[in-house]
């Protein structure tokens, strides 16, 4: 039964991989920092999801998920491929332009 432990630490020592990587599972855990949201509109994330099966009838499978972090509003749009020019589309075309705030 104890051969196979001499001889998985003998490999991993000789793994340029493992070397390479060096991961040690004994880092203590760090304490986590938020950064401030200072009011509305301040933050917003945003990802992609999909493909989805089935396709939507207007031929999307795929959608951008944007959300406020201030209010916590999703806002989540139908896409038909996930691209940058779609997505930019998305963003600067239809969704900013429907959140826009005149300020005094």
């Amino acid at each position: 039964m104890g051969w196979h432990r001499g001889y998985v630490a003998h490999m991993i020592n000789r793994c340029h991989v493992c070397d390479r990587v060096n991961t040690a599972f004994n880092a203590s855990a760090q304490e986590l920092h938020p950064l401030p949201i200072q009011g509305i509109f301040d933050r917003w994330g945003s990802d992609h999801a999909g493909p989805f099966n089935p396709v939507s009838e207007l031929g999307s499978k795929n959608v951008m998920v944007m959300i406020e972090h201030f209010t916590i509003n999703p806002n989540v749009t139908p896409k038909p491929v996930k691209s940058a020019a779609i997505t930019a589309q998305v963003f600067l075309g239809g969704f900013c332009a429907d959140m826009v705030v005149v300020q005094k």
